[in-house]
Formats: structure tokens, C-alpha cells, sequence
């Protein structure tokens, strides 16, 4: 019988339950997208650290995108999320989330 160690080693995906805050859900979605866009097990287990570090108070948010920002690939165009935050309020970012997932249901 052949165990695969491989698998154990592999980093998993952080999930959060409770993502009500605005700034924190942000963060999430830069996290994961650049966790999506990396393969590398060495990578996923630092940006698992950083939102770990994020979540628990231990680093700011201007730390977090700095450290975020440097595990992204050049040919990403995702602008800074972080000057986002400032510009757009809260129920406008809402509304244009419900509208996006209201057209990805009808578009299929």
C-alpha cells in the first residue's frame, strides 16, 4: 500500500465565517485571488501566514497589502484595493455585488 505524503504536506485554503467587515472581506478577496493564481505550496503557506497574521490583529492593513502585493505576478492588473476602501462606500460596493451575481445567474 502506497501512502501519498504529498497531499499532507499541501496548504489549504483559509475560510472564514464570520467576513461582515467590510475591510476584512476586501483583504479576503485580494488574498484569495492571489492565493488562485499561485500553485506554489511554499507561497500559499506564506499568504496562508499573512491572513492569519491579518485576522488576528498582528499586522494593519497597509502591512497586509505590502506583503500581499509582493506575491503577485506582474501581469496582474488588480488596482490597489486597499485606495478602493477609501473611494467607494460600503452599500454602493453592495449593490454592485448583488448586480454582478445577478447577471452571472441569468447569463448562463
Amino acid at each position: 500500500m502506497v501512502v501519498d505524503t504529498s497531499q499532507k504536506d499541501k496548504p489549504e485554503k483559509l475560510t472564514f465565517n464570520d467576513v461582515s467587515d467590510f475591510k476584512f472581506n476586501a483583504a479576503y478577496m485580494a488574498y484569495s485571488k492571489v492565493w488562485d493564481n499561485n500553485s506554489s505550496d511554499k507561497i500559499r503557506s506564506k499568504l496562508n501566514s499573512i491572513m492569519l497574521q491579518y485576522s488576528r490583529g498582528e499586522i494593519d492593513a497597509s502591512s497586509f497589502y505590502y506583503n500581499i502585493n509582493s506575491f503577485k505576478s506582474d501581469s496582474e492588473s488588480v488596482p490597489n484595493i486597499e485606495s478602493r476602501i477609501k473611494t467607494q462606500n460600503k452599500y454602493d460596493w453592495r449593490k454592485k455585488e448583488q448586480r454582478k451575481s445577478r447577471l452571472s445567474r441569468y447569463k448562463k
